[in-house]
């Protein structure tokens, strides 16, 4: 027989990989490197475009790109198994 907590955390397990596997297709349809280079490049070169919005909005860009970057490792995981499965992974 089957401890009630048991179930509980697989009912959680389920749910968790279900979210992680939405996320995972939202990602899918973007371009994360391209992306992270983009935001690299406007904070490199915003300073002698336009100083007054990069003075205004450098701290948001940075907080966009690091949110990039945290995307990347599951982006990269989504890739790989598109590869290997030729399709995005599915809920369990």
């Amino acid at each position: 027989m089957t401890d009630p907590e048991d179930e509980v955390r697989v009912d959680e397990h389920q749910a968790c990989v279900k979210g992680v596997v939405l996320v995972a297709r939202a990602l899918d349809i973007y371009d994360i490197p391209k992306a992270i280079a983009a935001a690299s490049r406007a904070l490199e070169m915003g300073p002698y475009i336009d100083p007054t919005a990069w003075r205004d909005n450098h701290k948001k860009l940075e907080e966009d790109r690091e949110m990039l970057r945290a995307a990347l490792p599951l982006w990269q995981l989504v890739q790989k198994l598109k590869e290997a499965n030729d399709g995005v992974p599915t809920e369990s």
